[in-house]
C-alpha cells in the first residue's frame, strides 16, 4: 500500500473523530487549551497507538499471512462498517420476508428482486456523484462562504441569531443534500453567532440537528425522495407536500425559537454585550 492509499484510509477513518470534535466544540461556551488538549490526547493517542500495535503485529506475522494479507485487510475494513451492513441487511431481510409472506414473490424470485433493487439505485448513485462535485465547485468559487456571510450580517437579536442558524443549515442542506455535511460546514459560523448573541451551545447544536434533518426530509433532490419518486413513478415535487414529519419539524422549530422555549437553555452562560 502506497503513501496515497495510506493517507486516504487515514482521512476516512478520522472523519468520526472530526465530527465528534465539532460537536464537542459546539457544546462548550468557550473553547480553551484544556478542551483541545483533552480531545487531542484521546483521539490522537488512541489513533496513533492502534496503528503502531497493528504494525508491530503485522510485522511479526507478515511472512505467515503474506499470501492472504489483502483478504485480511478487506475483512478488517468490512468490520469497521459492520453496523451499516447489519442495519441494511436487516432492512433487506425484513422486506424479503414481508414480500414472500404477502405472496408478492417467491423465495426463488427474491434474488431477482434484490438484483433489480440494486440496478434501480444506479440513477441515485450518479446523482450523488454529481451533487458531490457541485458542492466542491461551490466551495472553490466561494458560494457557500457568501451564503454564510450574507445570513450572519443581518442578525440583530438572540431569536434572529437562532433563526439565522436554522436558515443557514437548511440552505446548506438543500445545496448539499447531506445533513452531516451541512452541520459540519455551518458549525463554525453557528458557534460564532451563538457566542456573539448569547445563544446556548446546547440550543445551537439542537437547532443545527433539527433543521438539517428537516431540510433533508423535504429536499426534492435528496436521495430518499428520488428513490421514492422512482418507485412510485411520480415527480419528486409531488411527494414533498406529504412529508409531514419534516414539515412539522420546521413549524415547531420556528415556534420554539420565537417563544424562546425551553426557557432553561436559551441564554449562554457567557453572554456577549450584543445579546444584552
Amino acid at each position: 500500500m502506497g503513501i496515497l492509499e495510506l493517507l486516504a484510509v487515514a482521512v476516512g477513518l478520522s472523519m468520526d473523530a472530526f465530527a465528534v470534535s465539532i460537536c464537542k466544540g459546539l457544546s462548550v461556551s468557550k473553547v480553551n487549551g484544556k478542551h483541545m488538549l483533552t480531545v487531542g490526547l484521546y483521539f490522537g493517542g488512541f489513533q496513533s497507538l492502534m496503528p503502531y500495535l497493528g504494525y508491530c503485529l503485522g510485522s511479526s506475522f507478515s511472512e505467515l499471512v503474506s499470501e492472504v494479507d489483502h483478504w485480511i485487510a478487506f475483512g478488517l475494513l468490512s468490520l469497521i462498517g459492520i453496523n451499516v451492513i447489519l442495519a441494511m441487511g436487516a432492512g433487506i431481510a425484513a422486506g424479503l420476508i414481508i414480500g414472500i409472506a404477502q405472496g408478492s414473490f417467491s423465495l426463488a424470485e427474491s434474488l431477482t428482486v434484490v438484483g433489480n433493487g440494486i440496478i434501480s439505485m444506479e440513477d441515485t448513485a450518479v446523482i450523488a456523484v454529481m451533487v458531490g462535485g457541485l458542492v466542491a465547485l461551490m466551495h472553490y468559487l466561494g458560494g457557500i462562504q457568501w451564503l454564510l456571510n450574507s445570513l450572519s450580517r443581518s442578525v440583530k437579536s438572540r431569536s434572529g441569531a437562532e433563526l439565522s442558524i436554522a436558515a443557514l443549515v437548511t440552505l446548506l442542506d438543500l445545496a448539499t443534500t447531506n445533513n452531516t455535511i451541512s452541520i459540519i460546514t455551518a458549525g463554525p459560523i453557528a458557534k460564532d453567532i451563538s457566542q456573539k448573541y448569547g445563544v446556548s451551545p446546547v440550543r445551537a447544536a439542537s437547532i443545527l440537528d433539527l433543521f438539517s434533518s428537516a431540510g433533508n426530509g423535504v429536499c426534492p433532490w435528496a436521495g430518499q425522495i428520488l428513490a421514492a419518486s422512482g418507485l412510485a413513478g411520480v415527480s419528486t415535487l409531488s411527494i414533498v407536500p406529504f412529508c409531514w414529519y419534516s414539515i412539522m419539524m420546521f413549524i415547531f422549530g420556528v415556534i420554539f425559537i420565537l417563544i424562546g422555549w425551553p426557557k432553561g437553555i436559551v441564554k449562554n452562560t457567557e453572554q456577549a454585550p450584543a445579546a444584552k
